[in-house]
């Protein structure tokens, strides 16, 4: 989007071109803070909601200490790792990292 909204300033005198440059990373930064707001809607729940029933799940079947409701959740594949709390919180962030300093980085690549 950056570069999209960037490129009408390829044809406009400097000073104007670079006003350009700045609109068009605000708007793609703001457009990226827009779509991160709604995955983090999305995610946030969802992992909190999954991972509570995930708990229930192992306190219905296993009735003992909370290491072995662990081990069970590993067994059966419902374990959290904070690996893969880390890809989900980079996917929902990501649009925002895309939008800003990423779009920034192209330019300063192509300058």
């Amino acid at each position: 989007m950056y570069c999209l909204y960037r490129w009408p300033g390829a044809w406009l005198s400097p000073s104007m071109a670079d006003l350009v440059d700045r609109i068009a990373l605000a708007l793609s930064t703001a457009h990226g803070a827009f779509f991160t707001a709604v995955l983090m809607s999305l995610y946030i729940p969802a992992a909190f909601v999954l991972r509570f029933r995930a708990s229930w799940l192992a306190h219905q079947v296993v009735h003992g200490t909370a290491e072995e409701r662990n081990a069970w959740l590993a067994k059966v594949g419902l374990s959290f790792s904070p690996f893969q709390e880390l890809a989900g919180v980079f996917a929902t962030v990501a649009p925002l990292i895309a939008g800003g300093s990423v779009a920034k980085l192209i330019e300063l690549l192509n300058g």
